[in-house]
């Protein structure tokens, strides 16, 4: 076959099959609206909704919704000759006793339509049911259940003596009938006389699930004048036809049948809207991929394909040279494999308004959008043209889209990998009111029978293998179970164009929320693409934020190399929503809380006469500010108000008991599908509810204590306000102990081993915020040291052994229980686990999987030397500090023996993790509380910093430049760019940002004090500016390059900000060199702090005074 037709085949029948059934196209829809609104039918208005094509319709005709739902039953619609003749031809091929038993339903009915639906001779494969080749049962009704939800499915099986010798084969299959939900009823011929019962049993159940009132609208709906009845049933049958029609484009294309086909309507469907949109969308496809296919489905008398909206006698005819196509009873389970089909890049740079064109044509048909928002073309684009993309989108940006319409329009599986189950259940929730549900999901559900959560599972990858989704959701731990990597790397034979990572900061080490197990997703596909050079995958990389070193690690993760491939948002501004920043004391907080609350419902109810969609996020589970101490004081307070809580963990299950834990995991969900449907208005949650969740009403969040970063604090405000309209974010915190929490965060006053003792000796009532948030430092760090001891073990008990002994395989197993013993000491395997990753990452492990049934990791070793140790030693610590510190933080004297070269090697990986990320998050926690002390002083100056933080602006490259640069001229040349005070907020923004990457830098630091003092606040400026000069001197030896690098200095700030001359020259004193000194005296003014301190240190160097 044609490659370029497959493609063309595969992505046809990916739009249109990717729900059952899929929605029609937009024009289809416009057409059928209006042909109603021509006939007095309804009346609609097509608006922009947020962004999003709404049509608003108001019905004409009595009943008019009632008469679509009945459409949705087509042999409701079959009349007169035609329902005669199928009754005919469904008792033609039915025996003696079935006849009887048929005929007794039909009379039990009250309406004829309705016997159609009892289906005879139904196979097991079109019921969803295999191991039954060829098999069939005698009767099946298999419908909507409109009454209770879900599908009525009912077997009737009419059992003659010769089914006495069959008694093993039909209890197995009704085993397997009643295991897929199936209902059996077995009437025996030799007991007719409880017939009666089954049958009217049978009436009620079909009656109960079509409902009265549907039945009675398809009668009115028949005696309907026949253009109106026309145009209200094409309003169902249409859309759907258009899908099947496609369907059979898509096979046509496959079967190369030619240059096309033609469809016949034997019963006068208008079927042009539907064949005018198939073709539309394959002409786009054609034009985006510039396919050379000559392919046309249209409408003709002489029919290749005759369509047939209804059941028809026709349709049970033999079969000529032609096909006919008509809605056939199929349970919802049997869905048609996807086309396989090799990906084709798209080529779009010179053809970006062809392109363009195109990709908006598939926005506004499958997702209902008017257009792209800023972001969104450059990383699709990237994404189908198959090179991998990080793409960086504001909250609210629309990043799902960018994966989901990449991914539509290209053969094959998406893997998307998410963090939270509330996730998952978010993107699944989302794509399924989008009209798609060719979606596998592998999570743990929180089902309390472990064999049903396994048989689920073994369903969904079997499917998976049987390329039936389209998207495919797991948590980043999925890869890390043996059985699933094997199925992704050798078992499933489609495509799996793209991995999506979602949420992937939490790739990266480097971010609040990093995850040991998002590790393994580069090398996972990395290794797949080895095997399968055609099919191989790509990644869609999307997180709302990532600071430079976030980006850097993510690249380096999954191994994405092309620079090109970050994407970032022009602006994180959002000014539909508004700020607010209260700080109280702890005791004030749940009272202040409360009141907000009731003030915020009130002044909504009073506006819109509802009660508003909010948040309210906390960073702890328990305690007295965790989720269930919010919730209960705003029920108290607030009593018509709905309020639930959520948290990742239950916070009263403190002995972490299986079943409250699975009880905890059913109510999660029903929580947040509650939050999102409206049946709860205010939720207490936290952050693993806030990470991504799209409710496009919540109209305010609050955050109920200090945020522990401003990413952080941005992402979860920006829940709020999604549609675009104006929402409230507010940030309630503690600061009751100002000097000690600046002391405490400061990693120049307080070493991080002492942070824990000193915050736990503290008495409750003086942990204000920011003291409370260092408990994740505690809990994520145990210490250098510490560390250092674990790696020596595991690499000295564990590994060494198994190398050194020949006799065993390089494969050795080790219990999650040794986590808990000494030296690692910890609550859950994640310690051991950090252990094991940082050896992988100096090359001294190959590979590990975890088994959470057997509750151990299996570790796959590799023979090293210790020259290959020191060679990937320095290429991982090169992705982020410059050579001349990778060599000092080494030493010169490398280890000839491997596994002391391991230890030492190691040893430096945690020094530096320590040194570098451990102290990034100190301070995004410090900047986090310097930026809310802003707010409660000027809110305009909170938003302004926070998205100069977050933005980038022409300073933030250069700034980025200067972690691996020890050279004094680069930073110099940065402030030189300083030409007023916005520039120097936006320098004070990408330094504050970089400063997480690379606390200590000298240039960074002197840069973000200089910008301070004249813009933010004098007392952080000159402690910067003071640490900056300490560290200039700590890094550069030659007491020439300090002399040149303070004068030129001092020249820049008199151009740039003379005022603060004598801040300037009192912060030079602090290099405490004789030659800045006297350049100090020299300029400074007469009595002025600076002069006489440099006067005294002067006369101190030349002996003034000594006795």
């Amino acid at each position: 076959m044609d490659e370029e037709r497959a493609f063309l085949a595969a992505v046809l029948s990916k739009i249109y099959q990717r729900g059952s059934p899929s929605p029609c196209s937009l024009e289809t829809e416009r057409r059928l609206l209006m042909r109603c609104q021509e006939l007095s039918i309804l009346k609609f208005e097509e608006s922009n909704r947020s962004g999003s094509i709404v049509f608003d319709v108001t019905g004409s005709v009595e009943g008019l919704s009632s008469m679509l739902e009945s459409c949705f039953f087509p042999e409701l619609l079959v009349e007169g000759k035609d329902l005669d003749g199928l009754i005919e031809l469904y008792l033609s091929i039915c025996t003696g006793p079935e006849k009887e038993f048929f005929n007794k339903i039909c009379s039990a009915l009250p309406l004829k339509n309705l016997a159609l639906m009892i289906v005879p001779q139904r196979t097991f494969r079109s019921m969803g049911i295999d191991g039954h080749v060829s098999e069939r049962v005698d009767f099946a009704i298999e419908v909507p259940d409109l009454d209770r939800g879900g599908w009525l499915k009912i077997v009737i099986e009419i059992d003659d003596s010769s089914h006495n010798s069959t008694q093993f084969k039909d209890k197995q299959r009704d085993k397997d009938l009643s295991n897929a939900k199936w209902k059996v009823y077995r009437l025996r011929t030799n007991e007719k006389h409880k017939w009666d019962r089954a049958v009217e049993n049978i009436a009620i159940d079909l009656i109960t699930a079509v409902t009265p009132n549907i039945i009675e609208a398809s009668v009115r709906l028949n005696k309907m004048e026949e253009k109106r009845r026309n145009a209200i049933r094409d309003m169902v049958l249409v859309p759907m036809a258009e899908s099947k029609i496609a369907f059979l484009a898509s096979r046509g294309l496959v079967r190369n049948v030619g240059q096309g086909i033609i469809v016949k309507s034997p019963r006068n469907l208008d079927l042009e809207p539907a064949v005018r949109s198939v073709m539309d969308t394959i002409r786009h496809i054609i034009s985006l991929y510039n396919l050379n296919v000559h392919f046309k489905v249209k409408l003709g008398p002489e029919g290749t394909v005759d369509y047939y909206a209804c059941p028809h006698p026709s349709m049970w005819s033999s079969v000529d040279p032609g096909e006919r196509l008509c809605p056939i009873v199929v349970s919802p389970e049997v869905v048609e494999r996807m086309i396989v089909a090799d990906p084709v890049p798209l080529y779009y740079k010179g053809f970006e308004e062809t392109v363009d064109r195109s990709l908006r044509f598939f926005l506004q048909n499958i997702f209902r959008k008017y257009d792209f928002r800023y972001g969104q073309l450059e990383i699709i684009r990237r994404a189908l043209s198959l090179e991998h993309v990080v793409g960086l989108l504001p909250t609210s940006g629309g990043k799902s889209l960018c994966y989901q319409l990449s991914s539509i329009l290209q053969p094959g599986i998406s893997v998307v990998i998410d963090p939270l189950r509330s996730l998952i259940v978010d993107q699944v929730d989302n794509l399924n009111r989008m009209g798609m549900d060719r979606i596998g999901v592998i999570i743990s559900r929180g089902r309390k029978n472990i064999s049903e959560e396994s048989a689920l599972r073994e369903k969904v990858m079997d499917n998976m293998m049987g390329g039936m989704y389209q998207f495919i959701f797991i948590a980043p731990e999925r890869l890390q179970i043996q059985k699933f990597s094997k199925l992704i790397m050798e078992q499933i034979e489609i495509p799996i164009t793209y991995c999506v990572v979602d949420e992937a900061h939490c790739v990266s080490e480097w971010g609040h929320d990093f995850r040991t197990s998002y590790l393994n997703v580069g090398r996972r596909f990395a290794e797949r693409d080895i095997d399968r050079p055609n099919w191989r995958t790509h990644f869609i990389a999307l997180t709302g934020t990532a600071s430079r070193n976030v980006l850097v690690d993510i690249m380096r993760e999954l191994m994405i190399e092309d620079e090109e491939a970050i994407v970032e948002p022009r602006s994180y501004d959002r000014p539909e929503l508004h700020f607010s920043v209260v700080k109280v004391s702890k005791e004030e907080r749940i009272g202040t809380i409360v009141r907000l609350v009731s003030r915020i419902v009130e002044k909504n109810f009073y506006e819109s006469r509802k009660v508003p969609s909010g948040l309210i996020f906390t960073n702890f589970a328990g305690s007295e500010i965790g989720v269930i101490p919010l919730k209960n004081a705003i029920r108290s307070e607030l009593s018509g108000v709905k309020v639930d809580c959520y948290a990742g963990k239950n916070p009263e299950n403190r002995d972490n008991n299986e079943t409250m834990k699975c009880d905890w995991e059913d109510q999660k969900i029903n929580v947040q599908s509650d939050f999102k449907n409206g049946a709860v208005d205010i939720l207490t949650c936290t952050h693993s509810f806030g990470m991504g969740i799209d409710k496009p009403d919540i109209r305010f969040t609050i955050n109920a204590m200090l945020p522990r970063s401003i990413e952080e604090f941005y992402q979860q405000a920006g829940r709020a306000g999604r549609d675009g309209n104006d929402s409230d974010c507010y940030l309630v915190f503690s600061d009751d102990e100002p000097g000690l929490s600046d002391q405490i965060l400061d990693d120049n006053r307080t070493p991080l081993d002492d942070i824990s003792f000193r915050v736990n000796n503290l008495d409750w009532e003086r942990r204000d915020d920011a003291l409370h948030n260092t408990w994740f430092l505690s809990a994520a760090f145990q210490g250098v040291e510490e560390e250092k001891q674990q790696l020596r073990y595991l690499l000295r008990r564990e590994i060494e052994l198994v190398l050194k002994d020949e006799s065993k395989l390089r494969v050795t197993s080790i219990p999650f229980l040794l986590s808990r013993k000494d030296p690692f000491n910890g609550k859950d395997e994640t310690v051991l686990e950090k252990i094991i990753y940082r050896l992988q990452t100096i090359g001294a492990i190959r590979d590990y999987y975890k088994d959470y049934n057997g509750q151990k990791f299996t570790l796959h070793l590799i023979e090293f030397d210790s020259s290959s140790i020191y060679e990937q030693t320095r290429k991982h610590l090169g992705r982020y500090i410059s050579e001349g510190e990778i060599e000092k933080r080494l030493g010169r004297a490398s280890r000839s023996d491997p596994y002391e070269a391991v230890e030492h090697c190691g040893g430096v990986l945690i020094d530096f993790i320590y040194d570098k990320i451990v102290k990034r998050r100190r301070r995004a926690m410090h900047q986090m509380l310097e930026l809310a002390r802003v707010g409660t002083v000027d809110i305009d100056r909170f938003k302004l910093d926070m998205l100069a933080f977050l933005e980038e602006s022409e300073f933030t490259k250069p700034v980025a430049g200067l972690s691996l640069s020890d050279d004094p001229d680069a930073w110099l040349e940065i402030l030189e760019r300083l030409d007023g005070v916005d520039s120097m907020r936006k320098l004070l923004g990408a330094c504050r940002r970089q400063l997480e990457e690379t606390p200590g830098h000298p240039g960074l630091l002197i840069m973000a004090g200089f910008c301070a003092l004249s813009y933010s606040n004098v007392a952080n400026g000159m402690k910067d500016l003071k640490n900056g000069l300490f560290a200039l001197k700590d890094s550069v030896s030659d007491d020439h390059t300090i002399m040149k690098t303070v004068e030129r200095f001092f020249e820049i700030s008199e151009r740039v900000q003379p005022s603060k001359r004598e801040y300037i020259l009192e912060a030079l004193l602090e290099l405490g060199m004789p030659d800045v000194d006297r350049f100090v005296y020299k300029r400074s003014g007469q009595f002025g702090y600076a002069h006489l301190t440099s006067l005294v240190k002067i006369t101190s160097e030349l002996g003034i005074g000594r006795e």
